[in-house]
This record gives C-alpha cells, sequence and structure tokens, in this order.
C-alpha cells in the first residue's frame, strides 16, 4: 500500500469525526456504551482522541503478533489495517502496510498512529505520514504504558531509571512522609515530543507489582498456607479490579478548551491536583491527609472535563475544570477525616 494511499483512507474518516466516549475495559474498550469488537481477534491496547472518534488499537492475531488498526467509532468505513507488530522476547518490530519500519523495546498506540520507545529515543509514527524519532532526557526511559491524549497534547510520560542501589535521601522520604511529611519523589514527567520540554510530576514508582501465593493449602475456611510468592508488574490486581497503586491509574492527561491538562494523584495519595501543562502551574482540586483512593476525568462535548473522585466513603464530583482552574471553587474538595 502506498503512503499516500494510507493517508487518503485516514482523511476520509474525518467526515465523522465528533464526540465520543471512551471507556477502558480488560485490555479492550467501549465506545459510546458499547463493547468495540474487531474482526481478527482480542483487542489488546488502544489510543483514543474522544473529540474526534479517532482511535488506534492493537488486535493479538498469536505468536507474538499484533495487528494495528485504525478507526473512526463514528464512521461506517471499515478499520484500516496500518501495519503489524512482531514481538520477540524484549524486542518489538513495527512494519506498517506502506513499509516504513520502527523497531524498540516496546509499542503504544496512539489516536492517530503509534510510538515505539527505545532507551534512549522515541520513534513517533504518524499514519500516512511516517515515522520521525526524538530524544529522550538522560536518566529516563519512556513509560511503557501511556494513559493520556498523545496525539492531542504532545505529552508522552517517561520515568525515571531505577538506580541499583537506594540512597538515603531517597530512604528518609519514605520515612517522612509516614510521618505527614509531604512527598517530593519525582519518578516520572511529562515529555513534549517535539519541543524536548518537561514537567516534573510528584509520582512514586512503587505499587506497580501485585502478587499472589504459590504452593498454597487450606488450612481452614480463612487461612491459606503458601510456600512462596509470586509478583509481577500489572495495572490490574490478581481479582480483576484495578491496582489504583500503579502510575497508570495516578495520571491521565487530556487536551481541553482550556489547552493540555494533566491531572494527577501527588503527594503519596493525598492530592489530586490539575496541572496546565504549557505554564506548568499546578491547582488542586481534592486533598485527604490519608489518602486519595482513585480519581477519574470525563471529557466533555464542548472540551472541559468534569473529575470524581473517592474520598474515605463518599465520592467527590467537580463538574466543570474551568472551577479548578480560576479559582471560583471555594476551596478544594477536602475529606474532613483527614
Amino acid at each position: 500500500v502506498a503512503k499516500e494511499d494510507l493517508a487518503t483512507a485516514y482523511e476520509q474518516r474525518s467526515a465523522s469525526t465528533r464526540f465520543t466516549r471512551f471507556e477502558r475495559k480488560g485490555d479492550g474498550f467501549l465506545a459510546n456504551g458499547q463493547v468495540f469488537i474487531d474482526i481478527d481477534g482480542k483487542v489488546k491496547q488502544f489510543g483514543a482522541d474522544p473529540m474526534t472518534g479517532r482511535v488506534t488499537y492493537f488486535v493479538d492475531v498469536g505468536n507474538g503478533d499484533l495487528l494495528v488498526k485504525h478507526h473512526n467509532i463514528n464512521s461506517d468505513l471499515e478499520p484500516i489495517l496500518i501495519g503489524r507488530i512482531a514481538l520477540r522476547g524484549d524486542r518489538a518490530d513495527f512494519r506498517a502496510v506502506s513499509g516504513e519500519t520502527a523497531g524498540g523495546e516496546s509499542v503504544v498506540p496512539v489516536s492517530d498512529g503509534l510510538i515505539v520507545t527505545r532507551k534512549e529515543s522515541i520513534a513517533r509514527y504518524s499514519i500516512g505520514k511516517g515515522a520521525k524519532a526524538f530524544a529522550v532526557p538522560d536518566g529516563f526511559n519512556v513509560a511503557p504504558l501511556q494513559n493520556g491524549d498523545v496525539s492531542g497534547t504532545g505529552y508522552v510520560l517517561i520515568e525515571r531509571i531505577p538506580q541499583e542501589e537506594v540512597s538515603f535521601k531517597e530512604i528518609g522520604k519514605s520515612v517522612g512522609h509516614l510521618f505527614g511529611k509531604r512527598d517530593d519523589t519525582q519518578d516520572y514527567a511529562l515529555l513534549h515530543i517535539e519541543t524536548g520540554k518537561t514537567g516534573g510530576l510528584f509520582l512514586s514508582d512503587e505499587g506497580k507489582s501485585v502478587g499472589q501465593g504459590t504452593g498454597c493449602v487450606r488450612q481452614n475456611d480463612f487461612v491459606n498456607k503458601c510456600s512462596g510468592w509470586r509478583s509481577w508488574d500489572s495495572i490490574w490486581e490478581t481479582d480483576g479490579r484495578p491496582n489504583y497503586s500503579h502510575y497508570f491509574w495516578a495520571l491521565t492527561w487530556v487536551q481541553t478548551k482550556f489547552g493540555p491538562l494533566a491531572i494527577a494523584k501527588e503527594d503519596g495519595t493525598r492530592e489530586v491536583n490539575v496541572i496546565a501543562l504549557d505554564s506548568r502551574e499546578r491547582f488542586n482540586a481534592f486533598k485527604r491527609k490519608l489518602g486519595i483512593l482513585w480519581f477519574a476525568v470525563e471529557p466533555k462535548e464542548d472540551g472541559g472535563l468534569s473529575m470524581e473522585a473517592q474520598l474515605a466513603f463518599k465520592r467527590h464530583t467537580i463538574e466543570d475544570v474551568g472551577q479548578v482552574l480560576d479559582g471560583s471553587l471555594a476551596s478544594a474538595s477536602e475529606a474532613k477525616d483527614n
């Protein structure tokens, strides 16, 4: 397939662009409340733009191979086959149907293409346009999971490369957090791919792992005795619930009528802040001294954003993020139980 033909097919789906509500469900997604199904197999990952209905997603076809497809949920046209990914050990190789190739450690779908991550760079592939490489700051890698709008905002999440030894300073931070001291750990940042501009996030890389006992024998109705323990990185708990300690659920970033915004659970889990990415200003939306379990954001058709968070036993809602940005809320939503 010629690159020009792929670009034409992509543009043909612009005629149907309109606001679409995407929701994550397992590895796949719901679009306007309907489970999205692909004829070729199970949807594994996706990157979507709610303002247009565009989505790029991967389909697992077995043997470590993924199909890369693009679709506009609101279009009557069929999804476009963009290319194929071969996963072999720690290597991921992408080949577009138009012949372009890019290889690296992992591949992340975004609404208008995909990103191939490498140790020191990013290959950004745009449908019908090809790939361009961009540098990543020293000491960081691209995070393997991206829970934000990379295409619309231009920002990608990067994570600090772990050091072999934990410094006394880091130990001090951990102890300080137990006694109420602010947690200023910055293991993650948002990088603007084109400009190289970065904004630090007060997020820790702890909490990515989940675990399960092995060789377990039932002792009684309440106790199992296990001979071992197995742990692995996952955004899901072993019972299928979200692992809210994982960075994936602690951050999202979106393009809005107010400009690109990041919403992050920071200072351990005590605050949910709105960050204006162009100015780097922070605005507190929710606060609880004993921690916030989860938050969610909902894009609105007018380009705005609503927010919700679980504080203690009650859900708190902010219908318009603009109230957070302009200070018109009397105060940030805060649980009174500390």
